[in-house]
């Protein structure tokens, strides 16, 4: 059977892409996984221009909604960046079986970010607009993907996307 075909989110693969220049290696995907799965990495962030290192982003709420700004300075509002980044990267994305994303990012966690001030957690910007574009893209994090359970349901959704978008 032909491996399946995975975005990633890069740092996850061991890229020192974050923003305080480290990685955060994943060694069960790269070696476990990796067995099964061909990688698309991506880092939003870096690839809308932001620099290694760079200043922190979090999430606010505002009168417009959830928006990723940096820590320091949040007039600096990166939230339509990151979706028109999303945008842009829709038709790679079509080729892709699924999406592993870094878990409590501003711009990549699945259900796991918080927002300054509130009492909930969201998907990150850059999650939230490949939600849009591909509603059907299976979608997780690196920890959701360390429950066997969770993982299976993965890797079936994997296979039956594939099988829908080869059609």
């Amino acid at each position: 059977m032909k491996k399946l075909q995975c975005a990633i989110s890069q740092c996850l693969l061991g890229e020192k892409v974050r923003y305080d220049g480290r990685e955060k290696l994943n060694t069960f995907i790269t070696q476990e996984l990796s067995r099964n799965i061909d990688w698309l990495p991506i880092c939003p962030e870096v690839e809308i221009g932001l620099p290694v290192p760079r200043p922190p982003i979090h999430l606010i709420n505002s009168e417009i909604g959830i928006r990723a700004v940096f820590v320091q300075d949040e007039s600096h509002d990166l939230t339509e960046t990151l979706r028109g980044h999303a945008s842009s990267m829709q038709e790679k994305l079509l080729n892709v079986d699924g999406y592993i994303f870094k878990a409590r990012s501003p711009s990549c966690g699945v259900r796991t970010v918080p927002v300054q001030g509130e009492k909930f957690l969201t998907n990150g910007i850059f999650v939230e607009a490949v939600k849009k574009l591909l509603p059907c893209l299976p979608l997780i994090d690196e920890e959701q993907i360390a429950d066997k359970n969770l993982r299976v349901q993965f890797f079936e959704s994997m296979l039956s996307y594939r099988a829908t978008r080869e059609k």
